[in-house]
């Protein structure tokens, strides 16, 4: 499984569970903190389902903050409001889950490209996108400054240590 960051970086997984995990952990820790005070000056997650993001129509240029507002998803975020929290630095990190679900080439490439210009406007928004390692090709993403990362399997004695920490 492959992941790539920037500024801090995400893992895809081989069996697509792992890396879908990682990207809902992020968002969950975030929903979870109880204190309204520590929550508001941690970045808000938000995550994007690149597959959806890749079959989406719509008239014009497709951009990450449109998708959230305008796309049929659960959530409903009012128009402006990404905006707002994208021009305060660290407000936002962008979770994109599922490179490799984009099985068309060509769309696949224009999604690299929204994430390269994404990257590039917002450039105090830390990114993490996740993807299969298989047919993930990494250079357009190393150019655009992305660090990658790959999430091992756990061996026994891991998973226990693991385990028995998430308890305490």
């Amino acid at each position: 499984m492959a992941v790539a960051g920037k500024p801090p970086a995400g893992n895809p997984g081989r069996s697509g569970v792992r890396k879908s995990s990682l990207i809902r952990y992020l968002a969950l820790r975030w929903s979870s903190i109880v204190d309204r005070s520590t929550r508001e000056v941690q970045p808000i997650p938000l995550v994007i389902d690149l597959g959806r993001y890749g079959h989406w129509k719509c008239d014009g240029r497709k951009g990450f903050v449109r998708f959230l507002e305008e796309a049929p998803v659960w959530h409903d975020w009012p128009r402006g409001l990404l905006e707002r929290l994208l021009a305060q630095p660290g407000r936002i990190v962008l979770l994109l889950d599922g490179l490799d679900e984009i099985f068309d080439p060509q769309t696949r490439e224009e999604v690299v490209n929204d994430i390269q210009r994404f990257s590039t406007e917002q450039t105090q928004t830390p990114i993490v996108v996740t993807s299969r390692i298989v047919g993930y090709q990494s250079q357009r993403l190393r150019d655009a400054e992305f660090r990658h990362f790959m999430l091992q399997d756990l061996d026994a004695a891991q998973i226990d240590a693991f385990i028995d920490r998430w308890h305490e």
